[in-house]
């Protein structure tokens, strides 16, 4: 054993006598000499006495490379990764996937990796709560809610800088960009997952329904919201009532989410703001580093006020601000026919093959970056890690190989799906066997593309990123670390009124009524504490 490894199972000793943190619980945080995490302006990649080696070119799924073989003496190092299912089916990704990726790893760096798939509704009791009891776990995915923020405050994660120099410095050097949002004080705790991060707002239609109407032309040419109404009359008047039905949902959809909102009826109005990764649904900051009420804001009140107007027209299912059941199953299930949805381009081939039916998407905007992009999904070594080097050995190969990664996100050539012209084609049963959560693991831009997006795709995503206008204010988080309570009465307003205006009951009653309850719980505070934080980052990063 190194001595790495032994001061790390000394230490770990220590920690697990003295005491098991609450899962989702929020511990002690470490001593946090500087509350500000560094900026992507900072150089946070470890000082090397000579540059890391240049990435490879990655493999293609078409054209795999072999990998280069170990030494067959030498034992293999287990290790287990504990992996974020966003589509609930949880359990193991099983045979013969979970085999062939196995046995493609040990080839290339000894090291034989036990897959822990688990369901998003699970995550909390299974994983948190696991690695909190001191569960052998040596690589976590960080997602959303359970994401890098929460982690680093209940101190779950290692400190992995020195791991990633010696061990992934390809992963970090592709990482350069984002990794200041994955670093404190100078230290960084995880890698983002790379993907497309200009998230878009688009409207969703199902193509027979236009094409039956005779509006397809019409609706993929709409300019502005009342444009699109008029899209929802037709399809509600010629087309869902007769079928018991509406013209779309509210609730769960790009309109009144964070960080784009309608500053008008035009869609060239729509305003793209930083939310600075609030978890509140409460921070509206402009270009000039203001920080204010997001319901207070008029664009807020345009929005909610014209879901209103819709609602009372009968153009809204009406279950649907409260329903648990996910937006496109709604859409399976005709019960409407168009939504709005935050995405990414090749949304339309994505739904499809989720829905099982054409679409046809008009976009409504385009994305801005910011720091809750690459924060949403990432990978991290918690503190009960008992291999690291062969752990961050891994990571490297989750952002540099492109098998590996879509082993985990398609499963394997001529079982889960075939090639054709170079792109994936999933037919039958295994359709949805693995995509959904592609988006959660390492490197997405290596991936082989899904049919009919072009087998150039992942290189257009990649323009994207670099041409895509970037937040003033990426790099920034906001540090909860004393603002509990803050958040605990905020979310208690938001859970009894928030779904209520995201689904077309905006009222000026209403919205006051709403307003005076966030104030009562002190928005305005937490507002000051974001605001305080934010003025020291832009004074340190002048």
């Amino acid at each position: 054993m190194s001595n790495y490894k032994k001061i790390l199972s000394f230490v770990l000793s220590v920690v697990l006598l003295v005491a098991l943190f609450a899962a989702c619980t929020k511990t002690e945080a470490p001593a946090k000499t500087d509350p500000t995490p560094a900026t992507s302006t900072t150089d946070t990649t470890p000082a090397k006495s000579e540059e890391p080696p240049k990435t490879d070119e990655p493999a293609k799924a078409d054209e795999p490379e072999e990998a280069t073989p170990v030494d067959e003496d030498e034992e293999p190092t287990e290790i287990t990764f504990f992996v974020y299912d966003i589509r609930g089916t949880g359990g193991d990704y099983g045979d013969p996937m979970e085999e062939a990726l196995r046995e493609y790893v040990l080839n290339a760096i000894n090291v034989d990796v036990d897959l822990v798939l688990i369901s998003s509704g699970d995550w909390a009791s299974k994983a948190v709560t696991g690695i909190a009891a001191g569960e052998n776990v040596d690589v976590v995915s960080l997602f959303s809610g359970t994401g890098i923020a929460k982690a680093y405050a209940n101190n779950m994660l290692l400190d992995i800088t020195d791991l990633l120099a010696e061990y992934a410095p390809e992963a970090l050097d592709l990482c350069k960009d984002y990794i200041a949002t994955y670093t404190y004080n100078g230290s960084i705790y995880g890698l983002p997952t790379l993907r497309n991060y200009a998230k878009n707002c688009y409207i969703l239609y199902r193509k027979s329904v236009l094409d039956e109407l005779g509006i397809t032309e019409k609706a993929t040419s709409i300019q502005s919201w009342s444009e699109y109404e008029e899209i929802l009359k037709e399809i509600k008047e010629n087309y869902a009532d007769e079928r018991g039905a509406y013209a779309t949902r509210a609730g769960n959809a790009a309109l009144v989410t964070n960080n784009f909102v309608s500053g008008g009826d035009k869609f060239s109005d729509y305003i793209m703001f930083d939310n600075l990764g609030d978890s509140v649904n409460s921070v509206f900051s402009d270009s000039e580093g203001n920080v204010s009420l997001y319901q207070a804001n008029p664009a807020w009140v345009f929005e909610t006020s014209m879901l209103a107007d819709w609602m009372a027209k009968g153009y809204i299912w009406p279950d649907s601000p409260f329903t648990t059941e996910l937006v496109d199953e709604g859409m399976k299930n005709g019960l409407f026919f168009t939504y709005n949805a935050p995405s990414e381009a090749g949304i339309e081939v994505t739904k499809e093959s989720a829905l099982g039916f054409p679409v046809v998407a008009v976009q409504v905007n385009t994305g801005l970056i910011k720091t809750s992009q690459p924060v949403f999904s990432g990978v991290g070594l918690p503190y009960t890690c008992q291999e690291p080097e062969a752990a961050m050995k891994f990571v490297n190969l989750l952002y540099t190989d492109a098998n590996v990664m879509n082993f985990l996100s398609w499963g394997v050539e001529g079982v889960d799906y075939e090639l054709e012209d170079g792109q994936i084609k999933y037919e039958g049963s295994n359709s949805n066997h693995y995509m959904g959560s592609d988006f959660i693991l390492g490197n997405n831009l290596l991936l082989t593309p899904m049919l009919g997006n072009g087998k150039d795709f992942y290189q257009e995503v990649t323009k994207i990123n670099e041409s895509a206008e970037k937040s003033r204010y990426l790099g920034f988080k906001i540090d909860t670390t004393g603002l509990d309570d803050y958040i605990a009465q905020i979310s208690a307003v938001n859970d009894q009124y928030l779904k209520t205006f995201q689904g077309g009951g905006y009222t000026p009653e209403l919205h006051q009524e709403y307003l005076d309850k966030l104030a009562a719980a002190d928005v305005q505070g937490y507002l000051d504490q974001v605001q305080s934080q934010l003025d020291a980052w832009l004074d340190a990063n002048k």
